[in-house]
């Protein structure tokens, strides 16, 4: 293929030590997302990294300017392969730089598309390429003739017989690329990464093509990095992007390793014991705090016993949680033990509010994977403290910004709170300040006033008054 004809690149970083080549400008999703945090923004890459090992040869289909395929090209070395399809010549071309750069070899780049047939097909191309698409429907944009192959033909022309991951991103083509691999899928039995979206459109024809097949559908737990069985009758969280698919075969293979529940487990049957005070042990806010929380604890007995009560019904959900925590322990139990935290927090805060089990309760359900409702116990702490209402620091519990669990709030225990629950807020209520623009301003602000900066928040501001003023 002839090479990039224009120079006009970055090479943003990706954690843990790659660099991606893209467009210069901020106007592009994966550029703006790169320089605003570092990484891409979904979750399912941090499993992806923990999952792919030394050896292992796998496939990203529809693989844009390489996120995912230069972080497996990094955990496959060595001795593995990572095959990449990416159809546009533009976006191929950025992918072969950012191979180059990264000194990735076993990291091949096949400039086609992928389908239920072969032979060459009209793209759609968008500004975005992430948004290209086989599927007509989009007012102007150009197009571009592009190769297309299918999964079978490319595995009897590359002797696959060992690929153990395959990502799957291809637009609204998924359908037709599985129609096109049922002798590929039969033969590897792959761990299949897909989207479950297209916008806001659930591809529930692609869950039911997957269970034809005789896959198993599963979510990812992001606090966990487990996964666990995703029912296509329960309405998905609005932020679920992407799901898992596989044999029950491969599914067993990834529980031995600790990465896939089948179940919950009996979290009853550990003690959670002192695992909430040794895990707190280890925060400086909680350190700070600890005193007082001993102190309120005796001096509840005088109380009503509903509020003696509720104060261990805390505890014990904080316990579960650092239970939830301890990798040593099996991954069906772990879940179990972020579940039932979540049920004692959401039950508690029936009754009375209290703003420290808003902070806890967003802190769990967005590790459970259940972000909107994060985004809703940040938004009543808000609301709260608009009315009025000021935190209780007098009973233990979690902060809801993972960040913030290293950050001394020293005398200042209340601002500490509201800017921990100002910037997970503004991480959670969307994927990227890229899709705000100048809506995120006053909070990013406001966060910056309160003196307890971070580096991502500081990018996100730069960016957004740079892109405002472009």
């Amino acid at each position: 293929m002839p090479p990039l004809t224009t120079p006009d690149y970055e090479l943003v970083p990706l954690v843990p030590d790659s660099r991606v080549a893209v467009p210069r400008s901020l106007d592009l999703i994966t550029h703006y997302v790169l320089k605003e945090q570092g990484d891409w923004f979904e979750a399912e890459l941090a499993f992806v990294r923990a999952l792919v090992r030394p050896g292992m040869n796998v496939l990203d289909i529809g693989a844009n300017y390489g996120v995912y395929a230069l972080t497996m090209g990094r955990c496959v070395s060595p001795s593995g392969k990572v095959w990449a399809f990416e159809p546009t010549h533009a976006t191929a071309a950025f992918l072969r730089i950012s191979v180059t750069e990264n000194g990735l070899s076993n990291v091949e780049v096949i400039e086609a598309g992928l389908s239920n047939r072969e032979g060459n097909a009209v793209l759609f191309t968008h500004e975005n390429a992430e948004l290209n698409t086989l599927n007509p429907g989009t007012e102007g944009g150009t197009t571009e003739t592009i190769q297309l192959r299918t999964l079978d033909a490319c595995a009897a022309e590359f002797g696959w017989n060992n690929i153990s991951f395959l990502k799957l991103d291809a637009e609204g083509e998924e359908e037709r690329i599985l129609e096109g691999g049922r002798q590929f899928i039969a033969a590897n039995d792959p761990l299949c990464l897909f989207e479950l979206k297209h916008g806001t459109f659930v591809n529930t024809a692609l869950l039911s093509a997957f269970q034809d097949l005789g896959l198993v559908l599963y979510r990812l737990v992001p606090g966990l990095n487990v996964l666990v069985p995703f029912s296509p009758e329960i309405a998905p969280d609005p932020f679920q992007l992407n799901l898992f698919a596989c044999s029950p075969e491969r599914a067993r293979e990834c529980a031995k390793l600790g990465f896939l529940a089948n179940s919950l487990g009996n979290a009853q049957s550990l003690d959670v014991g002192e695992r909430w005070s040794s895990l707190a042990a280890e925060w400086p806010y909680a350190r700070e705090l600890s005193v007082r929380w001993a102190e309120s604890r005796t001096t509840s007995s005088g109380e009503e016993r509903e509020q003696v009560e509720e104060r261990e019904q805390v505890e014990g959900a904080l316990g579960g949680y650092a239970l939830a925590r301890d990798r040593s322990v099996p991954a069906e139990i772990r879940y179990a033990a972020l579940q039932a935290a979540f049920n004692t927090l959401t039950s508690l805060l029936k009754g009375a509010p209290r703003l420290s089990r808003f902070l806890s309760l967003a802190r769990v359900a967005d590790e459970l994977g259940h972000r909107m409702l994060a985004i809703h116990s940040l938004d009543a702490v808000l609301s709260l403290l608009d009315q009025g209402v000021r935190f209780e620091l007098d009973e233990p519990f979690l902060s809801p910004n993972p960040r913030f669990d290293h950050v001394d709030p020293g005398t200042e225990l209340e601002k500490w709170c509201l800017a921990a629950t100002i910037e997970q807020l503004e991480r959670l209520s969307h994927y990227s300040s890229f899709y705000t623009k100048d809506a995120s301003l006053p909070r990013l602000r406001c966060f910056a006033e309160l003196g307890f900066p971070g580096s991502e928040m500081a990018r996100r501001l730069e960016l957004v008054l740079a892109r405002t003023s472009a």
